[in-house]
């Protein structure tokens, strides 16, 4: 486990709006912080959601908290999906404990979830947050979390300030080093299937 530092995140840069990111650590430059994956641990804990979504499962790191923290709650599952099936081995090898989840290797917005979602964490290619949200918009009902918020990662602050004055959602955001936004779901209509 590293801290976060310059090198970590070279050729992307830190976000300026966290100056102190020596108090944050992550696994390589392509991972959650670590203290962002427990906080999407904190969430399952306190929300107690019975599905959880995520994309991008990378290595697994939020993938493993996501489904221990399920694990705790005792009910509950996870569906972590990824495009590429060498990641998505690495985080299934990573999970193998839990009976939980399910990670899939496809397109996200291919995917299409069988029960509402109550904690949603969107962490694939940057360029498509905004889309996997509309997909799953119908299903989503409580939190959705938004990786790579900050002003270096524009693109994705941008969807965000985009969906939220549209009325959609009511984010946070937080100033990590990639930056991370917790969002409110706004007139959100559960489809059940």
């Amino acid at each position: 486990m590293a801290t976060i530092s310059e090198e970590i995140f070279t050729p992307r840069g830190i976000n300026p709006d966290c100056p102190d990111t020596q108090f944050w650590t992550a696994e390589d430059r392509e991972s959650s912080e670590v203290e962002v994956a427990e906080l999407v641990a904190g969430f399952v804990r306190a929300i107690q959601p019975e599905l959880v979504l995520e994309t991008g499962c990378w290595r697994g790191l939020t993938t493993f908290a996501i489904a221990q923290a399920l694990a705790k709650n005792g009910h509950g599952r996870l569906v972590s999906i990824d495009r590429d099936g060498a990641v998505a081995a690495v985080a299934r090898d990573r999970c193998a404990v839990f009976q939980n989840l399910e990670v899939l290797i496809c397109d996200s917005l291919s995917y299409m979830p069988d029960a509402p979602v109550q904690l949603a964490w969107l962490d694939s290619s940057l360029g498509i947050r905004e889309a996997e949200f509309r997909r799953y918009y119908p299903f989503l009902s409580g939190i959705v979390g938004f990786h790579d918020t900050g002003r270096h990662h524009a693109i994705v602050r941008e969807q965000v300030e985009r969906l939220a004055h549209e009325g959609l959602l009511r984010p946070i955001f937080l100033n990590t080093p990639r930056g991370c936004a917790f969002c409110e779901v706004l007139a959100q209509h559960c489809s059940r299937t």
